[in-house]
């Protein structure tokens, strides 16, 4: 029996609704694992606070966003600073996770060429 073109539009249709829950799945996935691994870095805060602002500390949304930021900076970085909180002050960009500088858009997002 040869295929006819209805089967193939149905056929193509459920592929596509398979890449689409497969791709949420994988959304869902990176999200909770973002969100563990910046859990996991809130013991950088008493220095990531002295970098950015000295006796005043970044608070709750600028302290996610510095914990992104070494996030966006890759494993190895990421492990370094996790066991020795110190080691951020050897970033040469280290103010720019302070929300004054790079934005965590662009440090994870190359420019278009």
């Amino acid at each position: 029996m040869r295929d006819r073109p209805g089967r193939r539009r149905a056929a193509g249709r459920g592929a596509r609704g398979r890449a689409r829950a497969a791709a949420r799945d994988d959304v869902a996935e990176f999200d909770r694992t973002f969100h563990r691994l910046n859990r996991q870095l809130r013991s950088i805060s008493p220095v990531a606070d002295d970098i950015c602002l000295p006796s005043l500390g970044l608070g709750s949304d600028l302290g996610t966003d510095y914990r992104s930021w070494v996030i966006a900076h890759g494993q190895d970085a990421y492990e370094a600073v996790l066991a020795d909180p110190e080691r951020l002050r050897d970033f040469p960009d280290a103010r720019s996770g302070c929300g004054l500088g790079e934005r965590f858009f662009d440090a994870v997002v190359p420019p278009r060429s």
